[in-house]
């Protein structure tokens, strides 16, 4: 969870609107970052992955597929590679180019706002 929310700030730092924790399904699954427009950031911490490998274990896979079937373009962020980033600039240029990798980035709504804890401005309300 701690990564999560480092994930979470350094999008706020870039201006992308998102909510964490957004329920789908009722609330049987809760997306990490939601972000406007579709796309679920999932924060894959060491327990989605097979051991020590970089392979990720059934139910991550499966959650993923869940997801993608319910319309959510999917962006898995593995712990290792963020962790090992080393302040805002490494972070958002991080985040940028895997945007960019699964055919997001101009599409990403930002808000020229100030953007809160929950990575929301105060007039924006994501929608399951």
């Amino acid at each position: 969870a701690k990564l999560h929310l480092k994930v979470s700030e350094a999008l706020r730092g870039m201006k992308v609107m998102h909510c964490n924790e957004q329920p789908v399904l009722g609330g049987a699954l809760y997306i990490d970052i939601a972000v406007d427009g579709g796309l679920a950031i999932e924060v894959d911490g060491p327990t989605h992955f097979v051991g020590a490998s970089k392979e990720r274990n059934p139910e991550t896979l499966f959650r993923a597929r869940v997801l993608e079937k319910l319309g959510w373009r999917v962006l898995s962020i593995p712990f290792s590679e963020f962790q090992s980033l080393r302040g805002a600039k490494q972070q958002s240029g991080y985040l940028s180019r895997s945007l960019r990798t699964i055919g997001v980035g101009k599409g990403v709504k930002t808000s020229k706002k100030k953007v809160g804890r929950s990575g929301k401005d105060a007039k924006s309300v994501m929608k399951d």
